[in-house]
């Protein structure tokens, strides 16, 4: 080899290490934050599925505590009696109308327990599948500019071509 085309051969050898340099360091930040957004992902979801549960079991809980279920009996107590005009109650019909308004009462504070439970599963499960949504089209991200910077380096003789 000539000194010519050996100070070429050098010098596109060094460009070839320059750009697989660049292209690892591009690489490298790529993956970093793809994992630090699918970290932070990954913990939002968490937090927000735990703020849920929390917030809903505080609620049902402060008001059952401070209301508990007198308000709704004694609304069923009265429209229970207006609708069935008994006038004054005797011993017999209000025992018959505390069964139905105790029915009442306990149906519809499982249907209450039911709704808050089903809200918090949907919004549980909406939050689970944004996340990992995010988490699928971040790793799509990445996997399209890596095949990119592959293709670049396969061009430019920093893959041994």
């Amino acid at each position: 080899m000539t000194h010519k085309e050996n100070r070429r051969t050098r010098q596109s050898v060094n460009e070839a290490t320059v750009n697989f340099v660049k292209v690892d360091v591009v690489v490298v930040v790529v993956v970093v934050v793809v994992v630090v957004v699918v970290v932070v992902v990954v913990v939002v979801v968490v937090v927000v599925k735990v703020v849920v549960v929390v917030a809903v079991v505080i609620v049902v809980v402060v008001v059952l505590k401070h209301y508990g279920t007198a308000p709704a009996y004694a609304a069923c107590t009265i429209i229970y009696t207006q609708s069935h005009d008994f006038g004054q109650l005797d011993s017999q019909t209000g025992a018959h109308v505390t069964n139905m308004c105790t029915v009442v009462v306990v149906v519809v504070v499982v249907v209450v327990v039911v709704v808050v439970v089903v809200v918090v599963v949907v919004v549980v499960v909406v939050v689970t599948v944004v996340a990992v949504n995010v988490v699928l089209l971040l790793q799509f991200i990445a996997i399209v500019i890596n095949i990119h910077i592959i293709i670049g380096l396969s061009h430019c003789g920093g893959l041994g071509n």
